[in-house]
């Protein structure tokens, strides 16, 4: 989709619109993104954040312009993939990968606050900057959940904690403001259920007031998702009363230590619920099965 010199009035306007439509259609192709899965369109970008390094070496800059709000949404979400991908992988993830993926971020955050600075404020362009501090802040998020959980950095909890109120804040400040309708963005739903499901866990073995009541600004800010998304809701509602009930059996049962291996009943129940997810989500579609 690249525009050229000579490029006439009508290739430059289907350039621009067919670029609109891929870099949408992959960002949503990247949400959804499963094992049972089989169509993956975003893998065919390749990661941005990882050559802009080699950009810059030739005078060049990744991110010099700001070509759509389409573009800028797949920059900030190809970083939060390769950070799925360093933490799928067996090994803990480099440190100055993580360090990358939070400096790049930081380049598009600026370029994202001075551009929001020239645009006159309509419906529109308050939800463009409502999406994109979105994605900044889960992203920078989840940069801090992996500081936490691979290398136990000491303000990384704090940090965590910061970022999950200022996503509170953006989603309150919708509500407060009846733009209800932001929060229908099918992302919103995501953050909030990552976010709530690695907390109430982490609640379970290292319990903190503050932590308790942002879980219970989330289920509030759950109660006010729209009707449409009901059975999603449902089904994360059930996976927080899930871990909420691991808490109470955390508390109740004490396992006394002895010669043989002898876990806490809460592991297994644990493992027993990640593989049933994993049968789950690598089942092959009928259709598809039917064809091999």
């Amino acid at each position: 989709f690249r525009l050229y010199t000579t490029d006439d009035t009508a290739m430059g306007i289907s350039k621009q619109i067919f670029s609109k439509i891929w870099y949408k259609l992959c960002f949503i192709d990247y949400l959804q993104a499963s094992p049972s899965k089989c169509i993956d369109c975003h893998t065919e970008i390749p990661s941005l954040f990882q050559f802009a390094s080699v950009y810059a070496s030739y005078g060049s800059n990744v991110y010099q312009t700001y070509e759509s709000f389409e573009m800028m949404c797949w920059k900030i979400i190809s970083i939060d993939r390769d950070l799925e991908k360093t933490s799928d992988s067996t090994q803990r993830p480099l440190m100055k990968t993580i360090d990358a993926a939070k400096r790049e971020l930081e380049i598009l955050n600026e370029i994202i606050k001075k551009d929001m600075k020239k645009k006159e404020k309509s419906t529109n362009s308050l939800f463009e900057e409502f999406i994109l501090k979105m994605l900044v802040n889960s992203v920078k998020w989840k940069i801090e959940k992996m500081y936490l959980i691979y290398y136990q950095t000491s303000n990384s909890m704090e940090m965590l904690v910061y970022y999950t109120k200022e996503i509170i804040r953006l989603l309150v400040i919708n509500v407060n403001n009846e733009r209800l309708s932001f929060n229908k963005f099918p992302y919103i739903l995501n953050i909030i259920s990552r976010m709530i499901g690695f907390l109430t866990f982490h609640q379970i073995f290292e319990p903190r007031p503050d932590i308790a009541q942002l879980i219970d600004d989330l289920k509030e800010l759950i109660t006010t998702l729209p009707v449409m998304l009901g059975n999603s809701v449902n089904k994360l509602g059930l996976i927080i009363t899930r871990l909420e009930s691991l808490s109470v059996l955390w508390d109740r049962i004490q396992v006394v230590e002895s010669k043989g291996a002898v876990i806490h009943p809460i592991f297994k129940i644990l493992q027993n619920d990640i593989l049933f997810f994993s049968k789950f989500t690598n089942k092959i579609p009928l259709l598809i099965r039917g064809m091999n």
